[in-house]
């Protein structure tokens, strides 16, 4: 049971972080189907928006952009075939991550977890944005730069 100021969402969309592990780059312009595995249950899904990337090999933001390639960390709007419970990453990580799998030939493309329900008037980029110029700030700062000599 769920406390009263921490009900799960119900929506068929919503706004998540993910890390793409396939080598098939994703782009907009062909946006295909996938299923995504959330709390034992899959349901197909589509990418809506690409919000914004952050390269895991070369940690700069890159705002936005219509492709998702290998190791690199998108910020995404996912829509999904029919409504589904699931809770906001901050508010429990257990029920609120999920796998992107390949419709056709069933490779785990990528894994996430979700930031924000999406309802009218909320597409999550704000708060979003300056996530990953955070975390692109935290990499470079703790990793460094793979183009400077440290």
């Amino acid at each position: 049971m769920a406390a009263p100021n921490n009900l799960p969402h119900f929506f068929d969309s919503f706004n998540c972080n993910l890390i793409w592990f396939s080598n098939k780059k994703f782009s907009l312009e062909n946006n295909s189907e996938f299923l995504v595995k959330i709390n034992h249950n899959y349901l197909r899904a589509k990418i809506d928006k690409i919000n914004n990337i952050i390269d895991v090999l070369n940690p700069v933001f890159q705002g936005l952009q219509n492709e998702i390639n290998f190791n690199q960390i998108a910020n995404i709007n996912l829509n999904l075939a029919q409504k589904t419970a699931f809770d906001l990453f901050e508010n429990n990580k257990n029920t609120a991550s999920f796998l992107l799998i390949g419709k056709d030939d069933n490779e785990t493309i990528a894994c996430g977890i979700i930031a924000n329900s999406l309802s009218q008037g909320n597409d999550g980029t704000d708060k979003q944005e300056q996530f990953l110029i955070e975390l692109s700030q935290l990499v470079a700062k703790y990793f460094g730069d793979k183009n400077t000599n440290s």
